[in-house]
């Protein structure tokens, strides 16, 4: 009887432990993916339909590591639709050279 007793209360604190593990890994998951859709400035990034619609005005907004951020974002969305973000990453790069960052 007593046995039992032992072998339930490892099981219950055994199966606490796994649940709080879960749960913490999958709240670093989520701080993960928060943090790389987040610039520098903890801005979000806005969503590809707005960002294909930025003009010069939009990007000449953000600060230096915002923008180069934005560039390195634009740079790997390039490998999917090269004419799109194309477009887009030259126009990026023109206002980061036009401020001579």
């Amino acid at each position: 009887m007593i046995g039992y007793v032992a072998l339930l209360l490892v099981i219950i604190i055994l199966m606490t432990i796994g649940f709080i593990r879960a749960k913490n890994d999958s709240k670093r998951e989520l701080e993960k993916k928060e943090q790389e859709w987040m610039m520098p400035s903890g801005e979000f990034v806005p969503c590809d339909e707005e960002l294909l619609q930025f003009t010069k005005e939009d990007l000449n907004a953000y600060s230096k590591d915002d923008l180069m951020w934005l560039i390195n974002y634009i740079g790997h969305k390039m490998s999917k639709n090269e004419k799109k973000w194309g477009n887009l990453y030259t126009l990026a790069s023109r206002v980061k050279n036009y401020k001579r960052w």
